[in-house]
Parts: C-alpha cells; sequence; structure tokens
C-alpha cells in the first residue's frame, strides 16, 4: 500500500476479476460510486498480469472463468511473496459448504454471493480493506520495534563487560557476606540454647517451690482448721495451681507461635471458673479498693465439654488487666448465654471495667505480642504485654473470639466468646433449696447496682421472692413500711461499705427494734481487713460472706441462717460421691475375680479392692478365668477384653456356656424347671481401654452385663459394684439408683505433692490410685521398664511385617497409658491399632508408609513420659535426707535464729540488695530444719530483686518454725 492510499482511502485500488461483463460492469460501477479506484480483468490470466504490473489493495475473484478458475487464480497470488498478503473475496452464485471450504483452502479471506447485494459487497469490502490496511500498519511498527530491539541489543552487549565486571564483584561480597552470616548464624545459636537453659532453669526453679506449695496446703487441709483457715488455705492452693499453669503457658509461648498448641476437650463447669477468679483475685481488688463482681446467667449448662484450663487462662488475663488498669469504681465480670440448641450452647464472658480506657487508635495493636497502650501506661503499670496476645491466640485455637469496646477515661469491657458442646444429663442449676424455703421474702441492699443485681439473680434463681435497695437509709424505711403487715422481710442480705448509715449500722439498727429481732442477717464485705469482727458478732449478724460473692458460698451461708442442712447436689459424681462411702460398707467380704493380662492394671485394681475390704484374686488369661470361676465362687468378674490365647468376649461366653451347661443338668436330675439354679448368673463387667462406639454392646452380646471403661474411675467402679453385687435393698432399686450416677460426671482436681510430669495428668492418676502417691510412683516405675523396649518390638514387627504383632502392643499400651493418665500417649497407641486395623493399611504384602508414621508418634510421646518417669525417679533420689551422703544436723535454737531473720526481714522490705549479705548466715542457721529448698528460692528472688516474694517465702519460714518477727 502506497503513502497516498494509507492516507485517503478514496483512492484504494481494487482489481475485479469476472467473465461475464455485465457482473464485472456492475461491481465496477458499485465500486467507483464509492470512491475506490476499479481495474477489471475478465479472465485469470488477465487478472495475474494486471496484479503484476501493480499490486491491488483487494480482489473480487469470480470462481467459474473459463480459461483458468478463481482457486488456481488465488492459489498463484498466494505463492508469490509479492501478492501473497492482497486479501481476495471470492465472488460466485456457488454457496454451498464444500465451495466455500476449497476456497478458503486456497487463500480467500470471503465470499459474496451472486446476484449481488451493494450494500453487502461495500460492506465486505470496506472491512477487508480496514484488516489489510491494519496489517501493513502493524508489520511496519514490528519493522521498528524490531530495528529499535537491535539498538538495545547492541548496547546490551557493548555493557557486557561492565556486568561482568559488576558480577564478579558481587561474588566476592557475598562470600564475605555468607562468611559473616555463618558467624551470626553460630551466634544466635548460642543466643537460642541460652535461652532454652534460662527458660528450663527458671521453669525448674519455680515449680520446686510451687510444688512445696501444693504439698503443704494439702497437708494443712489434713488438719483440724476453722472455717476461715480453710478458705484461705484453699485459696492458697487454687492460686498456686493457677500460678504454675500460667507459667507454663508463658514459657509455652513459642508453642502457640508455632501452632502446637493442645486443645483438650473435658467435661467442666463454668462456674468453677468463675469462683476461681473470686478466689484470686478478691484480695488484689480490695486492696485497690475498687468493687470486684462476679455474677452469671443461671440458664448457663452446669456441665460443658471445653478446654477448662486455657478458658480459665483467658479469663485470668482479662481480669488482671482489668483491676490492673483499673484505679476506682468497679470491675464487673459476668458469664451470659447467649444460644444454646440441642448439642451447643454459646456462652460469653464480659470482663468490664471503669479504668483507664482505650484510644481507638490502639485498639488495633491491643492483641499484638509485647504490645501495650503507650509508653507511659507501661511505665506506670509494668507487663510485658503478652498477656492479651496469648488470650487471643487461646480465643483462635478453640475456634472462639475477643472483642473489646472502649473509650479513654470511660473503661473498658473485653467478650470472650465461644461455643461448647453440651452432655446429654445434668441439670442446669446446681443447687436446690428446699421446698419450705422457698417464696421467702429477701431484701438486697448493694449501694453498687452490678453488686446488686446479681445478689438479686442469685436469690432469684434460688427461689426467694428478692426486693432491692441502694441505700442503708431504703433498708430502714422498707423494713419498717413492711413491719405488721403479711407479707415482712425473712432475710436482709446487706453490704457493709456503703455511705452512711453502712452494713453494721443498719443491722445494729434492726437487731434493736423487737419486731425484726429474729430476721437472718448476712453481711456482705471486701476483705475483712477494717472489719470488727467481735462487733459483728455482738450487733447479732448470722453470718458475713466475703465479696466477690460465689453462688456456693451464698447457697452455704443461705442453709446455715435457716439452719438446714446443705445438699450440694450436683450434677454427677462430684455431688453424689457422699453415697460412696455407703456403697463400700455394701460391698465389704464380695469376691471378685479380675481377668486381666497387664500386670500394672492388676496391681492398681487389686489395691482399690482391699482397700475397701473386698477378697479379689487374679486371672492372668481367659484359660485361667474359666479356671478360677469353676473353683470358687465369685460376687461378679471384672473383665478385660483384649487378653492372650483367649480375648474377653471369648471368655464371657464359655463362661454363660459353662452356667447354662450345669443348669440344665441340675434341673434335668431334679425332673423340677422351677427349681433354684445351681450356679446364679455371675455378673461380669467388662473393663477394657475399647471405647469405640458399637463397644457396649459387643461386650453385652458376648453375655457381659455391663462396661467400664479404662483408664478406671475408682468411684465408678464402686458404684458399678454395687449396682450389681451390693447387699443393700432391692436390687431394681440398687441398678436405678446406680445408673442415675453413672451418667456422664466431672472430674474434680486432687491436691498432690508431685513435680509437674510432662505426658501425665498427675492429677487425674492419683484420683484412679486414691490419692496412692507411693503406688502412683511404683506404677510408673514398673510402666517405664516393661515398655523401655517398645520402639524396638515395634520396628521388629514392622521389619517382619507381623500386623497382628503391632495391632497387640497398640492395644495393650493404650490401655496402660491411660490407666497413669498419659493421655497423648494413649491417643498414639489408639491411632497406631486404628491404623493396623484398616484392612487397606498393606497391599501386594507391603505395609503402607501410615504405620511407620504412626509408630514414629508412639515413640515419640513414649520417649517423654519415659523421660518424664526417669526425672520422677532422679528427683526422689536427691531428695534431702535421702542420699547416701545426708547427715543428721542439729538443729539451731529459736533464739539463735529469731534475731538474724529479723535483721533479714527489716531489709527485705526496705528494698536492700544488702540483705544478700546475711545469706550465708541464713542457709546456716535453716539447713539444720530441712529448708535447704526454702533457702535457694529466697537466694533466686533477691537475684531478680524480687524483695516482696522472698519476703512472703522469708513468712512462710517463720511461721513454719514457729517464730514471730
Amino acid at each position: 500500500m502506497n503513502e497516498h492510499q494509507s492516507k485517503n482511502s478514496d483512492r484504494q485500488d481494487i482489481l475485479v476479476v469476472d467473465d461475464t461483463l455485465a457482473n464485472l460492469q456492475v461491481l465496477t460501477d458499485i465500486l467507483k460510486e464509492q470512491g475506490y479506484r476499479v481495474r477489471p480483468a475478465s479472465s485469470g490470466s488477465l487478472a495475474l498480469r494486471s496484479v503484476a504490473a501493480e499490486l491491488p489493495d483487494l480482489i473480487l475473484l469470480d470462481i467459474k472463468m473459463p480459461d483458468m478458475d478463481g482457486y488456481e487464480v488465488c492459489r498463484h497470488l498466494k505463492a508469490d511473496e509479492h501478492s501473497c498478503k492482497i486479501p481476495v473475496i471470492f465472488i460466485s452464485a456457488l454457496t454451498g459448504t464444500a465451495q466455500k471450504i476449497e476456497g478458503f483452502k486456497a487463500g480467500g479471506v470471503d465470499f459474496i454471493s451472486k446476484p449481488f447485494e451493494p450494500e453487502e459487497v461495500l460492506a465486505r469490502v470496506r472491512t477487508h480493506l480496514q484488516l489489510y490496511e491494519l496489517t501493513e500498519h502493524l508489520e511496519k511498527k514490528v519493522d521498528e520495534r524490531t530495528r529499535s530491539l537491535s539498538a538495545v541489543n547492541k548496547q546490551l552487549k557493548d555493557s557486557e563487560e561492565e556486568l561482568k565486571k559488576h558480577r564478579d564483584l558481587l561474588e566476592e561480597r557475598v562470600r564475605e557476606r555468607t562468611a559473616e552470616l555463618a558467624v551470626a548464624k553460630e551466634q544466635a545459636e548460642s543466643a537460642t540454647k541460652a535461652k532454652s537453659m534460662f527458660l528450663a532453669n527458671m521453669s525448674h526453679e519455680i515449680r520446686t517451690p510451687m510444688n512445696a506449695i501444693f504439698g503443704y496446703t494439702a497437708l494443712a487441709l489434713r488438719t483440724s482448721l476453722t472455717m476461715e483457715q480453710t478458705d484461705y488455705i484453699n485459696r492458697i492452693k487454687t492460686s498456686s495451681t493457677i500460678l504454675l499453669e500460667i507459667i507454663n503457658d508463658i514459657l509455652d509461648f513459642s508453642k502457640i507461635e508455632a501452632g502446637k498448641l493442645e486443645i483438650e476437650k473435658k467435661n467442666f463447669r463454668p462456674a468453677d471458673i468463675l469462683e476461681d477468679l473470686a478466689d484470686i483475685f478478691a484480695r488484689q481488688a480490695d486492696d485497690k479498693g475498687i468493687e470486684l463482681i462476679i455474677g452469671s446467667d443461671h440458664k448457663i449448662p452446669e456441665v460443658l465439654i471445653g478446654d477448662f484450663v486455657r478458658i480459665r487462662q483467658i479469663l485470668i488475663n482479662l481480669t488482671s488487666n482489668a483491676i490492673k488498669f483499673t484505679s476506682k469504681g468497679e470491675v464487673f465480670i459476668h458469664a451470659i448465654l447467649l444460644k444454646e440448641d440441642k448439642n451447643l450452647s454459646t456462652l460469653c464472658f464480659h470482663v468490664m471495667d471503669t479504668g483507664i480506657g482505650i484510644s481507638r487508635e490502639n485498639l488495633d495493636t491491643i492483641f499484638s505480642a509485647f504490645s501495650q497502650v503507650d509508653g507511659n501506661i507501661t511505665r506506670k503499670y509494668g507487663g510485658t504485654g503478652l498477656g492479651l496476645a496469648i488470650c487471643k491466640n487461646l480465643a483462635d485455637a478453640m475456634g472462639g473470639e475477643i472483642q473489646v469496646k472502649s473509650e479513654p477515661g470511660k473503661g473498658s469491657t473485653f467478650s470472650f466468646i465461644m461455643t461448647f458442646e453440651k452432655i446429654e444429663a445434668g441439670p442446669g442449676f446446681p443447687y436446690f433449696i428446699n421446698t419450705d424455703l422457698k417464696g421467702k421474702r429477701v431484701l438486697v441492699a448493694d449501694d453498687n447496682s452490678n453488686c446488686r443485681k446479681v445478689l438479686t439473680r442469685m436469690m432469684a434463681a434460688f427461689g426467694f421472692q428478692v426486693t432491692e435497695a441502694d441505700s442503708g437509709s431504703e433498708v430502714l424505711r422498707l423494713f419498717h413500711e413492711k413491719a405488721g403487715t403479711d407479707n415482712p422481710f425473712e432475710l436482709l442480705v446487706i453490704d457493709w461499705k456503703m455511705p452512711p448509715p453502712d452494713g453494721l449500722e443498719v443491722s445494729q439498727a434492726i437487731r434493736m427494734d423487737s419486731r425484726f429481732a429474729s430476721v437472718p442477717i448476712v453481711l456482705i464485705s471486701g476483705f475483712v481487713s477494717g472489719l470488727d469482727v467481735s462487733r459483728v458478732a455482738d450487733i447479732g449478724i448470722n453470718t458475713f460472706l466475703i465479696k466477690p460473692v460465689k453462688l456456693s458460698m451464698l447457697f452455704d451461708a443461705l442453709m446455715q441462717v435457716f439452719s438446714k442442712k446443705p445438699m450440694n447436689e450436683r450434677f454427677g459424681l462430684k455431688g453424689v460421691m457422699s453415697d460412696v462411702q455407703g456403697y463400700l460398707v455394701n460391698l465389704k467380704g464380695r469376691n471378685v475375680l479380675v481377668a486381666e493380662d497387664n500386670e500394672i492394671n492388676q496391681e492398681v485394681v487389686l489395691k482399690l479392692l482391699t482397700e475397701e475390704g473386698i477378697t479379689a484374686d487374679v486371672a492372668v488369661s481367659g484359660e485361667d478365668a474359666l479356671k478360677a470361676m469353676k473353683n470358687k465362687s465369685y460376687d461378679a468378674i471384672l473383665m478385660d477384653i483384649q487378653m492372650p490365647e483367649m480375648d474377653g468376649y471369648e471368655t464371657a461366653k464359655r463362661i454363660r456356656e459353662y452356667e447354662s451347661h450345669l443348669n440344665a443338668q441340675f434341673i434335668d436330675t431334679k425332673k423340677n424347671h422351677s427349681a433354684p439354679l445351681l450356679i446364679p448368673r455371675i455378673p461380669i463387667i467388662a473393663m477394657t481401654a475399647h471405647a469405640l462406639q458399637g463397644d457396649r454392646e459387643k461386650c453385652l452380646a458376648a453375655g457381659m452385663d455391663d462396661y467400664i471403661s479404662k483408664p478406671v474411675d475408682p468411684d465408678l467402679l464402686f458404684i458399678m459394684l454395687e449396682k450389681w453385687i451390693g447387699q443393700s435393698g432391692k436390687a431394681e432399686d440398687r441398678k436405678s439408683k446406680a445408673d442415675k450416677i453413672l451418667s456422664p460426671f466431672l472430674r474434680s482436681d486432687t491436691p498432690y505433692s508431685l513435680p509437674s510430669l510432662a505426658g501425665v495428668d498427675i492429677s487425674e492418676a492419683l484420683q484412679r490410685v486414691r490419692g496412692d502417691i507411693p503406688l502412683f510412683r511404683k506404677i510408673l516405675k514398673q510402666f517405664a521398664e516393661k515398655w523401655i523396649s517398645l520402639p524396638e518390638e515395634l520396628n521388629d514387627a514392622l521389619s517382619m511385617g507381623d500386623l497382628t504383632r503391632i495391632r497387640h502392643l497398640a492395644h495393650t499400651l493404650k490401655g496402660i497409658a491411660g490407666n497413669i493418665s498419659a493421655k497423648r500417649l494413649q491417643a498414639a497407641a489408639g491411632q497406631l491399632e486404628k491404623a493396623a486395623l484398616n484392612p487397606n493399611c498393606t497391599k501386594e504384602g507391603i505395609i503402607s508408609s501410615e504405620i511407620p508414621v504412626k509408630i514414629q508418634h508412639v515413640e515419640e510421646t513414649l520417649t517423654q513420659v519415659l523421660e518424664s518417669v526417669s526425672c520422677l525417679e532422679r528427683s526422689q533420689n536427691n531428695l534431702p535426707g535421702t542420699g547416701a551422703g545426708s547427715k543428721t544436723l542439729h538443729r539451731q535454737s529459736l533464739s539463735e535464729i529469731k534475731p538474724v531473720l529479723a535483721e533479714f526481714s527489716q531489709r527485705l522490705a526496705a528494698y536492700d540488695p544488702g540483705a544478700e549479705d546475711l545469706m550465708e548466715s541464713i542457709v546456716t542457721h535453716l539447713v539444720s530444719w530441712g529448708l535447704e529448698k526454702e533457702c535457694r528460692t529466697i537466694q533466686t528472688q533477691i537475684n531478680e530483686f524480687d524483695f516482696k516474694g522472698a519476703l512472703t517465702t522469708l513468712k512462710s519460714i517463720t511461721d513454719r518454725i514457729g517464730i514471730r518477727i
């Protein structure tokens, strides 16, 4: 296309080829009328000569022509490099598909059918001319770009040498940097190792005195104490447990960041968490002069399923922050039920304060690690800024969420929302008031509206008719107003610290009025600091409660003032286990056969039974069980499922067959089908680690009577035995009562004086052996001795392709691990057993890769438990006075010790680092009293400038040895 044509489309050149002159003339007229330059040709050969003379912009080509048809002409044009790009439009009366395909094969771009439609002709011509022009334009641009790229390529080649120089220099710098990074890596690894050692040492140093606190509080609770002392020691126990858990969680913060946090699902009582918060923070709130109010919706289910420890940690963190940043006013913790259905309950725990608040710009970062509102707050209030970050991570891990609303100067509200699974049974409210107390008229008086509302809801939940008063004068007015009527107040619950007249003054005024002399009064106060207890007694106040008021405290107080025996009928075992002692009496002298092949499990069950006066024999296999029951009469059989030679199912079937055979012979001999049986049916109770759906049905189908899963809960075991072989009342009544108790239940924490063992739930394990620590140590030692070679046995079985052996080892380990409460190991063994039972675990005789992975997991969790047991043994051997080189030291007289301790105490109280100068003398005096651990604790606290903590430790020492300083 020439320059003129590209600028003016009116002069575009079109070659028209047709052997029919009429057609040629029509096309020429149509095109010329639009300003195109038209060259007519009446044959194919003329068309080729015309193209050779001058290239047109477009060709209209007839197909049917005498000397050379249009297809051949088009092929000639496309074969020539000069004319190959010219668009060719065929014109023909032939409109069949075959003709069109042939035309496109020849190189045509379009078809125009005869007779011609002028508009169609012009439209197609314009379109293909525009396309042709655009193609030419693009090719020109491509040529220009190619030339440009060639120039750039030349520049690149020219700079190649310079780039090579830079590359060489860069490589040299990389080598230098690599060497620097190697040094930095070594330093970082050393720092990480030092950090790990520090954390391990800190964990050990903290846990050592904490374990002593656990032990001594447990011992103290066994002595004769007043109610107030018992309350204090229980608070110490609760706070110590929480402190140790918090320390462990903070030390495991790296686990949270790495996504390795383990969440447990257990039965728990939301009320227990709230009551723990009251115990932990009551004194702290009282010291700051702020109200701590804790309440809950009585519609919240009594028992839910979740991670009790993690939930409690979140609320401890939120409450601690609320109190820390609140200097006046109140902290209000409230649990409400948002929604529930048959299986789930969604709860919201609100922690509201009247503290400093948080600005809007800081709300976005408040949950970031090591972040606080600003630098000034950090200096004033202290803290690492980890608390809220841990809360957020824990909430996310459990599928919950934490929300915050706040405004500077107006306080903050943190809301922890989470959905929990529900259990099938259990009341929604744990306390039951005697019928004759329901409907009693109660006046609740407190100047704090939130505290008043919480108390009112508690009383209303008990079934009382509640009236509220916000001042002492209002109380007096209401009492006088009700005097002489048919509905006087029958109980007064009143706060001590109110604007005059306060609670004591109001109580005194009421007692001085003969009309109200018999009305019980419950006084509510913060900690007893400043409260004249003798005056309380003189006035005639029946009892007083410490804020924040706990539901259980209020219940017991109400039962006390109305001289009713507290029922404490809580859900499950925790509330009804007072009946267990009666069950044990009914079981004394009974004979029980324990069919169990594992030595540790045998010892645990035998210990439980024989200690309660039950005679027990052991059968180590199914065959032994059959022989035993043939030679001796038993009241019941506790039957393990998986035993060598003959499993529990088959053994139960054989026992039932034996009973039926003997009884049938006896009846035939007597010729009396109504005669008593020779051998009564022996109750067989399955006692197994099998806990899958359908296992109970399999046990019953095999001839067993009941089912209890391992690890065996002692109380459940005794209730189960009472159900089947108890000696009190009718069998139907016993079974009905036992079945109610054997519904889902709570496990209560057991005090212990053992170090924390990784991989073992000590509290639950001790409950299983009824707190017998020596027995528990012995069981752990036996476990370690028996199972230390398990990895080798599993790998031998794997190499031989012996899946049966792997299944047997995994199943046995699962049961024993459950018995010592090694839950992660129990779960790992269960997963291995399940994998080995899968028919798809082998293919063409080759064991799948899943089995070695499961075996490795078992080995890892087993190693953790074995290391814990080893540490426990080492700690036992290293206790003061147990080593071979220990010697008895003469105890210094109290008169020698007291002056040194008094000076030491004064220096600690003054935060004087010089207190360390007295440590050598302190240790010399106290070592003879067996207080080495306490001395080490004080030394550590002084090194960390924790003088307040050291003073507290010293106070515990002086209390223990009976010195007042």
